[in-house]
């Protein structure tokens, strides 16, 4: 009878049995850094944690490894809800013109948005505007009314670079969409309130062998190299594990920067190659439509992280 965790040797050979085993790679995102923390602002600048690579040199995590899974991850959600170059700009066609108005970045909670907006789409278009921007809580969306005489709508630039991105991003978090039809009044849907929906923890290394690709239903169809997504609002309010859990108020995600901490009952399995030993691995953080999350400290901007990721031997 083999005992757990025992070499053996078969009776008449010189075999040596290797019972199965995990190990875990326990991931900091600041040993991105050489000290484990910024030297200083431009050490903290230049080293984004949406996208790093660990350069220690050496063989981080060494096994007849045929699997890897990320079992645990605690994330810093440091998102403002309005972040500058990032979903901070609309485009209004009032009154025949078109207009761009500029947001003022920052973390807002609906009544705060609604005052904002409508501060920021007077004070763009000027000449007088009376734009009235109000929060309806029983439909969960924003109202918006030019004054009597007016109209507008809203739009986008239709280049498809990096402006028009913008704007289609900041459509989503405040929960309008552009038209062509002017009117006095517009009615948005329910907005996100947040600058990505969710975020994709990717790495082109852990996944190099993995053969069974990802894919999701973007226009451009991206075979991610994501071995996690972290959600920006709490799946589960009530246990502070057993899903995504924000620890502060998970009814207004966005608002203020808060933690998640996810604890994956099914992680997914990443095939590894026995081989081949775990080196210097890479990360990346991903928005909705595949870009790196934006990274600015001097903004307050800097997701951190602790990722738990699990490696077997079969």
């Amino acid at each position: 009878m083999f005992s757990a965790g025992v070499s053996h040797t078969k009776p008449g050979q010189g075999t040596t049995i290797r019972q199965p085993a995990t190990a875990q790679l326990l991931i900091d995102s600041l040993d991105r850094f050489q000290n484990g923390w910024p030297a200083n602002g431009q050490d903290a600048q230049n080293n984004s944690s949406s996208n790093w690579r660990l350069n220690l040199q050496q063989i981080v995590l060494n096994g007849y490894l045929t699997r890897l899974g990320v079992s645990q991850i605690m994330f810093q959600w440091n998102l403002p809800t309005i972040i500058e170059d990032y979903n901070d700009k609309l485009l209004i066609d009032y009154d025949g013109t078109l207009y761009q108005v500029n947001l003022v970045p920052g973390y807002y909670d609906v009544d705060s948005m609604a005052t904002m907006l409508q501060t920021e789409i007077n004070s763009d278009i000027g000449g007088g505007a009376a734009f009235a921007v109000t929060w309806n809580a029983l439909r969960g969306l924003f109202e918006f009314d030019s004054g009597a005489g007016h109209t507008f709508f809203f739009t986008d630039t239709e280049t498809g670079d990096a402006i028009d991105l913008e704007i289609r991003r900041t459509l989503h978090t405040i929960g309008v969409f552009k038209d062509t039809t002017a009117a006095q009044t517009f009615f948005g849907v329910p907005p996100t309130m947040l600058a990505t929906r969710y975020i994709d923890i990717c790495s082109s290394y852990l996944t190099k062998y993995q053969r069974l690709k990802d894919a999701n239903t973007l226009p451009s169809n991206i075979t991610s190299t994501a071995i996690a997504r972290i959600f920006g609002v709490a799946l589960n309010s009530v246990s502070p594990i057993r899903g995504s859990t924000a620890l502060t108020d998970p009814a207004s995600p966005g608002t203020s920067p808060y933690y998640i901490a996810v604890d994956y009952t099914f992680p997914k399995q990443i095939s590894w190659n026995s081989d081949e030993g775990l080196s210097n691995f890479d990360i990346q953080l991903r928005d909705e439509d595949g870009e790196l999350v934006p990274y600015n400290p001097s903004k307050g901007i800097m997701c951190e992280y602790n990722i738990v990721l699990l490696a077997s031997e079969d």
